[in-house]
């Protein structure tokens, strides 16, 4: 990867992290010859503090150690950001959220002066791909 693409990504995931002040970092999994496969770090706090939702049961009646301790034992396993929210509201953050996220992504990244874009052979700047989400809490609720 070039220093200009290494911008561009640079670019494009503090655009990110602006719009979604929930996403603590992104992770590059894979780049292939059209895509770019990635996963989320989210702050679990944010995450429901920024679309207003409760949490899923599981997670209600355990303190903050205990919801840390259940991310860290699934380290290497990236999650769905539906398993972190109540039943009534896993439909909103199902496939169809990470694949508004990903055109957010691409749109996002085609703005970007073509110069700091990783390309394809068709000289198309590659698409992004969510792989999933890991989570962590950084403060309080």
């Amino acid at each position: 990867m070039s220093e200009k693409e290494k911008k561009g990504l640079d670019i494009l995931f503090k655009a990110m992290k602006r719009k979604f002040p929930f996403f603590i970092d992104i992770k590059i999994l894979k780049i292939s010859e059209f895509f770019i496969m990635i996963d989320f770090n989210v702050d679990y706090f944010k995450f429901l503090k920024f679309y207003d939702v409760p949490s899923d049961d599981f997670f209600k009646n355990r303190s903050n150690e205990g919801i840390k301790n259940y991310f860290n034992n699934y380290l290497g396993h990236s999650f769905y950001l539906m398993t972190l929210v109540d039943d009534d509201y896993k439909n909103e953050f199902s496939n169809e959220y990470n694949d508004e996220l990903e055109k957010l992504m691409n749109n996002l990244y085609k703005s970007i002066p073509s110069e700091f874009h990783m390309k394809t052979e068709y000289d198309n700047p590659k698409s992004f791909m969510i792989h999933g989400y890991y989570f962590d809490i950084i403060g309080d609720e």
